[in-house]
């Protein structure tokens, strides 16, 4: 077996085309479009294969951080975002339709999904119109301005949703979510600000931390670590050099609580009622947005057997390789 470190997946794809590798995998981060555009040209020439895996959960993270921002004083608000977010639009016209628009905290897959399904645990479809409700709801109108306002006038910005990228799929994605924000009255600004040039690192996370609204970010389930994402120690701040998972600093005792019970219990059907009862904390408190499943590219050439089409494992979100031993080249 002979491996090959590639920094230039656009290089990675032309080498498949030429017959000069085999397997791309998930470690290559493919994009769905260059799935797509394999799968026209080189897969339906009968050359080989080009399917993606769901690896992780594409979400909206909102700031916590400034106690008076509308988004952390009201959970209605929060709720009437997630709403008023047109997640299918996300799947079907930038990820190519090779995914699926998420509800949950969790990979697709996982047997809690089926549980909080049975217990209605809230989820929040795009619907423009509940959305207007409970923004009224928390007090906001839609003026003639077409910005949300309360009772003082006010209006709301929301800087999100990366740092610029222009020309990227990121970039295209950024300016869908701000131009859902701007439908529902929130004035969204894209792109975020960088810290000024040679800040020292720290402070740039630091500024990066505040400098932001919400941020479009990826959570990966390895082995239940997504749940670690929300826990307060993960909150970056001074004492720990403003690094931590958990960008938007949300927090609530009594989800570090269930974590904690969560994460001592070897038993897996056990541990799923506190891991239910935090997905539910999550579902109704929104401290993010869950977008889509993220998918990341594989291609297989024809000859090379053994490497199927699944769906996602948590523990093995990012193995091509996990049944290696059945692979076989046939030509």
């Amino acid at each position: 077996m002979i491996l090959h470190w590639v920094s230039d997946i656009n290089v990675v794809t032309t080498q498949l085309q030429a017959g000069a590798v085999d397997v791309v995998p998930v470690g290559s981060l493919m994009k769905p479009e260059q799935v797509v555009d394999l799968r026209r040209g080189w897969a339906a020439q009968g050359k080989g294969r080009a399917f993606t895996y769901p690896t992780s959960l594409k979400v909206l993270t909102l700031n916590f951080r400034d106690p008076m921002a509308p988004w952390v004083r009201d959970v209605q608000f929060r709720r009437a975002m997630e709403y008023g977010l047109n997640r299918d639009s996300y799947v079907n016209d930038l990820q190519y339709g090779l995914t699926y628009p998420a509800d949950y905290f969790v990979m697709f897959d996982d047997p809690l999904i089926p549980l909080a399904e049975q217990q209605l645990i809230a989820k929040y479809p795009f619907d423009p119109t509940r959305s207007s409700q409970l923004f009224a709801q928390a007090g906001w109108t839609l003026g003639v301005d077409k910005l949300l306002h309360d009772a003082s006038g006010n209006t709301v910005s929301f800087r999100c949703c990366r740092k610029g990228d222009v020309g990227s799929n990121q970039d295209r994605e950024s300016l869908a979510v701000v131009s859902d924000l701007k439908s529902m009255g929130i004035n969204g600004i894209y792109p975020l600000a960088s810290a000024p040039p040679g800040t020292a690192p720290v402070e740039a996370r630091k500024f990066e931390a505040f400098e932001k609204d919400g941020t479009t970010s990826v959570l990966f389930f390895f082995s239940r670590d997504g749940f670690a994402t929300l826990l307060a120690s993960e909150i970056g701040n001074d004492s720990n050099r403003w690094l931590g998972r958990n960008a938007g600093a949300w927090s609530r005792p009594a989800y570090d609580e269930l974590q904690a019970r969560a994460i001592g219990l070897l038993d897996a059907k056990t541990r799923q009622e506190p891991e239910l009862e935090m997905l539910k904390m999550v579902a109704e408190d929104v401290p993010f947005i869950p977008l889509y499943y993220n998918p990341v590219g594989i291609a297989v050439r024809t000859g090379v057997e053994g490497i199927g089409e699944q769906r996602h494992s948590p523990r093995l979100a990012l193995a091509t390789s996990w049944n290696i031993e059945t692979w076989d080249l046939t030509e």
